[in-house]
C-alpha cells in the first residue's frame, strides 16, 4: 500500500464534495457585496422614478396652461 485511499486520494487533498471554509467566506462576502450593490441600484431607481414622475406632471401642467393660453387668443 502506498498510502493512497481506494478513490486515489492520498489523504492530503480535500474531498471533492467538501466545501472549503474560505470559499464559504468568499461567497458570503460576494453575496453581501452584490446585495449592497443591488440595494443602491433600487434606491437610485426609486429616486429616478420620483424625479421623472414630477417632471412629467410639470410638463403636463405646462401643456394644459399653454393650451388654455392658445384658446384665449
Amino acid at each position: 500500500d502506498n498510502g493512497a485511499d481506494r478513490d486515489g486520494a492520498d489523504g492530503n487533498e480535500a474531498n471533492e464534495n467538501s466545501v472549503d471554509e474560505d470559499e464559504v467566506v468568499k461567497c458570503s462576502g460576494n453575496n453581501a457585496y452584490w446585495s449592497s450593490f443591488l440595494s443602491a441600484l433600487d434606491k437610485q431607481e426609486e429616486s429616478i422614478h420620483i424625479k421623472l414622475t414630477t417632471l412629467l406632471a410639470e410638463i403636463s401642467q405646462d401643456n394644459i396652461g399653454s393650451r388654455e393660453e392658445m384658446y384665449k387668443f
